[in-house]
């Protein structure tokens, strides 16, 4: 058997769906090559070992009982390759054609290359700027920590920490690599040592290009052969954390590199940049909690005064008098309060902002303060009708202030910006059908409208129709073409399709894996499903409770009542069906997961495509 030209090597840590798509890329991208590919899983508790061994046959899998970090585990099969080149891989990346065609080519041509780096680009086609990086000296350390390199990227000095002069496209020499995609001469690198095992993760690739260069070799960065690298998705990263574990392995690199005294002072450099990061993490995290429960609360209270004293001057005390002051600072802000309550359960504050759940907290915070005024004594039941007007005073000016903040899109509201959904699937010319509504005009403001085309045409259809959303097949298509096509079409919404895999993928996150869609086709089991599918549950409640006395008149509306207790307190769930808006039989809460996914598609299928109340009216009645 000969010698394979590439070995690769692959570390996974919970990321089938992600894994799943590199390596079926690294087989497309690498037919004309002789390779062994080796996956090392960190323990990981998604089934990726078992489902490489079932789907990829020749990969070599070695699967760790316990995860032994990044380093670690490339040691491992390290120490098994044969081939003269070694590509070490992130399983959230996706390779092309011409990457490693040309990557090959260039080592091949240049023996005094020791490693190699390559252009990546995010899930949204932005450009990923570690994909190329200067020595972490102290002085380019203290640039990078305290800001000053994402001020001045382009500096010469400040901004050397992602190796600034060099541009993104241009290849050229850099000092350190990504260990996302790093290729390597095998020679090289049993000349420098193979990854130090005292970094978990980080550090350890930086350790290595920095050994490679001592050991006499260049280092180079390929940034005209980009590569797709879902950031964040193997690594799930939380902003404060991933700043403690990154820059303590700084510190590891300067303790073993520099001399005691430079040590000392980089370590002093770094944990201070440490504390300044988690400073302003932790203030970013207060205002973007508070912010928006603040602007409502003061919007709902200032309101609420002005129909006070229009309620005083015109209604209760139009002959003198008025309101005393506990209900102005005492009730008042205990309904506000309560309204808020509502809307804090039901994630009206959460991003994405979504009018489905400030509708639904609404709801819920007038109901809780329509019941607390019941239950007050007389002498502190002041008016009804100003918790009314209130309410409407609290949904209209809530609305407003949303709408008028999605005026600045950096503040992520865009509700102005709402459009129909137009998705674009982009498949090769065989595969195109007649079946599909191609190029026909999209109508309605909020109605999907989906279109086919080619590579070729997605510009002049793209400039056409305006998509909002383009959905790639890659089993049909050139990965370089679909590279190319995101890093030029940036901004919008990307996902891959793999209908024999059953896998749609695709990030819309490029600095935390945040929510990404790395569904199966079938749908996954999320618990975002099960809070969303509990507020839909509480509000038919709601409603049965307030049709009670229709209900009881008949078979189905009864059993709809036997059963309202247990849904109320989370012991069942209504569940649809697509010939009826409302449920007929009650789901368990330890029903299994394909149950609550199939349930979720039903009800998510009626719920949010607006429920046709008449056919609820109706099926209540028995009709």
């Amino acid at each position: 058997m000969k010698q394979p030209e590439l070995s690769i090597v692959v570390v996974s840590y919970n990321g089938l769906v992600w894994l799943d798509q590199s390596l079926w890329a690294l087989q497309k991208a690498t037919t004309h090559l002789r390779t062994e590919v080796f996956v090392v899983d960190n323990a990981s508790s998604d089934g990726s070992a078992a489902w490489v061994n079932s789907h990829f046959p020749g990969v070599h899998v070695i699967a760790n009982p316990h995860n032994p970090g990044f380093g670690t585990a490339n040691n491992q099969a390290l120490h098994r390759i044969s081939a003269p080149l070694v590509l070490l891989l992130n399983p959230d990346t996706l390779v092309t054609e011409s990457n490693i065609q040309k990557a090959l080519e260039w080592m091949h041509s240049d023996p005094e290359i020791g490693s190699m780096g390559c252009r990546m680009v995010d899930g949204t086609g932005v450009f990923l700027p570690e994909s190329k990086r200067g020595m972490p000296t102290p002085w380019v350390a203290f640039a990078k920590v305290f800001g000053l390199s994402a001020l001045f990227p382009k500096h010469p000095v400040l901004g050397r920490y992602h190796w600034g002069l060099l541009k993104e496209e241009e290849d050229g020499p850099v000092d350190v690599h990504c260990g996302a995609w790093m290729l390597i001469r095998t020679e090289a690198l049993h000349k420098a040592g193979l990854f130090d095992e005292i970094f978990f993760m980080y550090g350890e690739d930086i350790d290595l290009s920095y050994r490679i260069i001592q050991s006499g070799y260049k280092n180079v960065y390929l940034g005209s052969a980009p590569i797709l690298h879902y950031k964040g998705e193997s690594t799930k990263k939380g902003s404060l954390n991933y700043v403690k574990v990154f820059y303590k392995a700084m510190v590891l690199f300067a303790n073993k590199h520099f001399a005691p005294r430079a040590a000392a002072g980089f370590g002093l450099f770094i944990w201070l940049g440490v504390l300044f990061r988690a400073a302003l993490s932790f203030g970013k995290r207060i205002v973007q909690s508070i912010a928006w429960p603040l602007v409502d609360l003061s919007l709902w209270y200032g309101g609420f005064r002005l129909l006070i004293a229009y309620w005083e001057e015109n209604h209760r005390y139009a002959s003198g008098g008025h309101y005393p002051d506990s209900y102005l600072y005492g009730m008042v802000p205990l309904y506000l309060l309560l309204w808020c309550m509502g809307w804090l359960w039901s994630g009206t504050y959460k991003r994405p902002v979504r009018l489905s759940r400030l509708m639904t907290g609404w709801v819920l915070g007038t109901s809780l303060t329509l019941v607390l005024y019941a239950l007050l004594p007389e002498e502190m039941r002041f008016s009804r009708a100003l918790i009314l007007l209130g309410a409407v005073w609290a949904l209209a000016s809530s609305l407003f202030a949303r709408l008028l903040a999605s005026l600045f899109p950096f503040l992520g509201i865009g509700w102005l910006s709402v459009q129909q959904r137009r998705v674009l699937h982009v498949r090769s010319a065989q595969a195109l059908s007649e079946n599909w509504p191609l190029m026909s005009p999209p109508t309605g403001a909020m109605v999907k409208w989906e279109g086919v085309c080619t590579p070729e045409q997605l510009p002049v259809q793209l400039s056409l129709y305006g998509a909002t959303e383009i959905l790639f097949y890659p089993e049909e298509l050139l990965l370089d073409d679909i590279v190319s096509h995101m890093i030029a079409l940036k901004g919008l919404r990307f996902r891959n399709a793999y209908p024999s895999r059953g896998w749609i993928i695709g990030s819309d996150s490029k600095n935390t894996q945040g929510k990404t869609s790395s569904e199966q086709l079938t749908g996954l089991f999320l618990s975002e499903k099960r809070r969303t599918k509990r507020q839909g549950d509480l509000f038919l409640s709601l409603v049965f409770l307030l049709l009670s006395p229709v209900l009881m008149i008949t078979h189905r509306g009864r059993s709809f009542l036997s059963h309202w207790p247990s849904v109320v307190v989370g012991k069942e769930s209504w569940v649809g069906d697509r010939q009826c808006a409302v449920p007929a039989v009650p789901l368990k809460n330890n029903a299994s997961p394909a149950e609550w996914d199939d349930a979720f598609a039903v009800y998510k299928t009626h719920w949010e495509a607006h429920v046709d109340w008449v056919l609820v009216v109706r099926t209540l009645l028995g009709r």
